[in-house]
Formats: structure tokens, C-alpha cells, sequence
């Protein structure tokens, strides 16, 4: 099958210097591409500045995208124009971007500095819209950063009841700092469908889910 994966964060610019990320190394992203490659699929492997890269590979496609933006112009031009299977959107996309970055370098001679956002679009509700082929099946990741097993929840339903996502995956920022292996959950529709304790058995889960092997 050919699948499209997303890694990395994005870098969102406010001069030419400086921007604001996120703590995404990729990493998860690069696994899950290196294990379907194994697998037998076609890759194109999609990640941000700095991500963790993929294993070379026959079938690899690796490209690089910077902002917000450039990642969702890249997803739109190869969704639309040619055909996968699946895409496992594992970026970690800032939900906002600056209102009108700076022109040049900006001094930092001044003492306060007030920076004026705006709220990017969800790309992964655009995914199916972007896709050439109807049947694509779109695989989205949800970070969350509390204890508080409400909020948690009300964070994956928000992803879970959009039809335009068929597969959503959710790990929690306490437990990815404090465990090399931290546990990932999963849910179809409103249904958690299995829990895994590593990357690597995640890789395997999102292989099964793609490949109706389940």
C-alpha cells in the first residue's frame, strides 16, 4: 500500500531568526514509517526541520516541510494529486501562528515585546477533503497534558465523532517524559479499540488498522 506519514513539528516564523515551535522530535513518526517500510508498503515520509529521520530505504520518499502553512500546501498538493491508501498525521501542527511576522531580525534591545496570533485551521479535518482517492483512511494523534481523565476524554471525543477521521491515537505528555515506552491508546469511532505500551507495537497496530488485518 502507499501511506503518507507525518512527523516532526512545525515552526512557526516571527522574524528571520526566530520562530515558535513545540518539543516534537519525530521520533514516533520515523518508527512507524521504518516498520511499515519493512512491512512492505510505499512510504512518503513527510517531517519537519530537525525531526528524526527514517532509516534509508528503497521505497522511502522523505520530504521536509517548515510552517503551518507549508505542511498544509505539502499535504494538499500530494493528496490531491496522487493516490494513498492511508495517512498517519503524527505532526505535531501549531494551533496558531503569528498575525503578521516580523520583516528582518528584530532588536533585542527592548524590554517587552507583544506578539499577535492567529488560529490555524485543523489540518487533519481537511485530510479526506484533500484526498484524491475517497476511501483513504486517516489516522490522526491527539497529545494531551493532565491528569484529569475528563478532560482527557472530552479532547479524544472531539477527534473521535469527526467522520472525516477513521482512526485516532492518544498518549499523554506525563507519560511520555517520564517512560521511553509510554502507553498509547486507541479508538475507532467512539470505541477504544487496544492499548499499546511501545512505539514499535504502535507501528504494528497502525499496519493492522491499515491493512484490515485486525
Amino acid at each position: 500500500m502507499r501511506i503518507l506519514v507525518t512527523a516532526g513539528a512545525t515552526r512557526e516564523p516571527i522574524d528571520s531568526v526566530r520562530y515558535i515551535s513545540n518539543l516534537s522530535t519525530g521520533k514516533t513518526g520515523a518508527i512507524i514509517s521504518e516498520l511499515l517500510l519493512d512491512q512492505g508498503d510505499q512510504i512518503v515520509h513527510l517531517s519537519g526541520a530537525g525531526a528524526v529521520i527514517p532509516q534509508s530505504h528503497p521505497a522511502l520518499n522523505h520530504m521536509r516541510y517548515n510552517s503551518f502553512s507549508d505542511l498544509d500546501l505539502k499535504l494538499k498538493h500530494l493528496l490531491s494529486t496522487s493516490q494513498f491508501d492511508a495517512v498517519i498525521h503524527s505532526a505535531a501542527v501549531s494551533d496558531f501562528s503569528l498575525l503578521e511576522p516580523i520583516k528582518g531580525k528584530m532588536s533585542s534591545e527592548a524590554d517587552k515585546l507583544t506578539l499577535k496570533l492567529k488560529r490555524n485551521p485543523k489540518i487533519v479535518s481537511q485530510l479526506l477533503h484533500y484526498s484524491s482517492n475517497p476511501k483513504i483512511k486517516v489516522i490522526a494523534f491527539k497529545l494531551t497534558d493532565t491528569r484529569d481523565e475528563a478532560i482527557k476524554s472530552k479532547a479524544i471525543h472531539k477527534l473521535t465523532k469527526n467522520s472525516a477521521i477513521h482512526l485516532v491515537v492518544h498518549n499523554n505528555l506525563s507519560e511520555v517524559t517520564e517512560h521511553e515506552n509510554h502507553l498509547f491508546n486507541l479508538y475507532q469511532g467512539d470505541s477504544h479499540w487496544r492499548s499499546v505500551a511501545t512505539k514499535q507495537e504502535l507501528a504494528f497496530s497502525l499496519y493492522q488498522f491499515i491493512h484490515g488485518d485486525m
